[in-house]
């Protein structure tokens, strides 16, 4: 799998925090070190862990010098700065997505999780002889097999 596809599966959403700009067919890969075009030996690598995926109006924020990202290579966390009137200030620091889980596949997961948990726990009340309130809000069952991950009208975020 090449570095961009690799990248789209690890980031399919804007690496900027508080962006939700969904890059996974649009917008741009972009060295967190930049490359040295004139002297690719001096840039940082065109590699998984020095690349993510911006939108293209953040894109064009990091190419004027706006923002800067700076990833940690030990702990992989990226702290970004903004230039503001001549001066630099850290914004906040974000840890990289590695676990390949998208966020419609992650709130999918966690319903069927918190589903399992209550019935789990109702199971164990019933098996100690406990009233089980019945009319209490049943858990939610999980989405159908069927049921797509992603609904762009009703997007989980």
């Amino acid at each position: 799998m090449t570095s961009p596809e690799l990248l789209r599966q690890i980031d399919p959403i804007c690496a900027v925090p508080g962006c939700s700009t969904i890059v996974t067919t649009s917008g741009e890969t972009d060295h967190i070190e930049e490359f040295d075009h004139q002297h690719p030996d001096r840039g940082g690598p065109t590699s998984p862990e020095n690349l993510h995926r911006l939108c293209y109006s953040h894109h064009r924020l990091k190419t004027l010098g706006l923002i800067d990202p700076i990833r940690d290579p030990n702990t992989g966390v990226t702290t970004w700065t903004a230039r503001t009137r001549g001066r630099s200030r850290p914004l906040t620091e974000t840890a990289r997505n590695t676990d390949l889980v998208t966020r419609e596949l992650g709130d999918h997961l966690r319903v069927i999780w918190n589903s399992y948990l209550e019935r789990k726990e109702d199971a164990h009340r019933r098996a100690r002889g406990e009233a089980v309130d019945e009319e209490s809000e049943p858990a939610a069952d999980p989405p159908s097999p069927a049921a797509p991950l992603y609904d762009p009208e009703h997007p989980p975020y």
